[in-house]
């Protein structure tokens, strides 16, 4: 995990389904997320370790940022994640 180590994150995310984190201080891109939806919102948690995509089409998606790339889909239906 990563903790305080003062590397904040800053979260874009865009029509193409991506979801990108840059660094706050250089702007370096660090990572590209491609999700199943155009997107339109994005935010981290306190603690940066969970990004949160809102697509255009009303889907809310959950990215766990310390663990193997996987997406868990919340709202708009479907099966219900038990963190």
């Amino acid at each position: 995990g990563g903790g305080g180590g003062g590397a904040s994150l800053i979260a874009s995310s865009s029509a193409d389904r991506t979801c990108k984190l840059w660094t706050l201080g250089g702007g370096y891109l660090l990572r590209t997320i491609t999700l199943p939806a155009a997107l339109n919102a994005v935010a981290l948690d306190a603690c940066e370790s969970t990004l949160y995509a809102g697509a255009v089409d009303g889907r809310v998606f959950e990215v766990p940022l310390n663990a193997a790339p996987s997406v868990a889909e919340s709202g708009g239906g479907g099966g219900r994640g038990g963190a």
